[in-house]
């Protein structure tokens, strides 16, 4: 193939003899269809490759290159292979026929030929190539969407692994910072039920694990002494949003007593609270000291 070849247009007639080519030729363009004729098999082949045909009406017999060489060069090559190929012939023989078919030709159309069925078997091949060339233009736009959609999803999938390989980087990042964080940080439900600690809090409490911890505190409101009572505390929560500097005193199971200043923040679409505490207990402890020199 020539590259940069334009697409297939009108119909080449190849006859060696030239009454017949004449006679084709003014019948086709009476009908409106654009004819190229030629005198040989090489000039076929020529033509072919200068303008790529709708379809081919061949003279089967032909000095040098013969109609049956020409439709094997035609069907060796992936391009003009579609192109249907009509030959025309005298002979009425049953075996030259087949070969008609065996070379790659789509009909046969004998001489000298009739004017209506010259016509209605070039016009029902033509529609056929015409159908089935749009038939493959479908096939070939939807195969290129379906490739293109398969592109999107290979890159919507390395992006979303991207993204997830950078939440999990980041999760361990701050769970890093969490769980080294010189102060007591918790995730617990609204009635007070501990869904995370770090070793910040449950180190204060002298738990040696969260989970030791969930178990020994597992109602905080039962250690929660005040001033500010665990019920105030919530209402406001639940009130504000968020809550900064609430001092409470805590006593642990052993009878120690333990202060701290809260922050809590109120997550209402997790129905949780997310907060901190700071120990205050030196301080607490020290003041009660003071009040007893006093």
């Amino acid at each position: 193939m020539v590259f940069g070849m334009k697409p297939r247009s009108g119909i080449l007639v190849v006859d060696d003899t030239i009454d017949t080519l004449k006679a084709i030729v003014a019948t086709l363009s009476a009908e409106g269809y654009a004819v190229r004729p030629v005198t040989g098999g090489q000039q076929a082949l020529d033509a072919i490759q200068f303008q790529l045909p709708e379809l081919i009406l061949l003279d089967m017999r032909m000095p040098g290159i013969d109609g049956f060489e020409v439709c094997r060069r035609i069907q060796s090559d992936e391009l003009l292979k579609t192109i249907p190929v009509l030959f025309l012939s005298s002979t009425g023989e049953t075996e030259e026929r087949l070969k008609v078919f065996a070379v790659g030709g789509v009909d046969f159309i004998p001489k000298p030929f009739q004017r209506e069925e010259l016509l209605a078997r070039v016009h029902a091949h033509l529609e056929l190539s015409r159908f089935r060339s749009r038939l493959e233009e479908q096939v070939n736009e939807r195969t290129e969407h379906l490739r293109l959609a398969n592109e999107q999803v290979e890159v919507e999938l390395a992006e979303r692994k991207l993204a997830e390989r950078a939440l999990r980087l980041s999760e361990e990042k701050y769970r890093h910072i969490v769980e080294n964080a010189p102060i007591a940080i918790y995730q617990r439900t609204i009635e007070g039920v501990f869904q995370y600690v770090n070793p910040g809090l449950y180190q204060q409490f002298e738990c040696t694990s969260a989970m030791e911890f969930m178990q020994t505190y597992a109602d905080i409101s039962k250690h929660w002494i005040g001033p500010v009572l665990f019920e105030e505390h919530r209402s406001r929560l639940l009130a504000t949003g968020r809550i900064a500097g609430d001092e409470v005193e805590f006593r642990l199971v052993d009878g120690k007593r333990k202060w701290f200043s809260l922050f809590s923040f109120l997550d209402r679409q997790q129905m949780c609270i997310n907060g901190f505490a700071i120990d205050i207990t030196a301080q607490k402890l020290a003041e009660v000291e003071r009040e007893k020199l006093q």
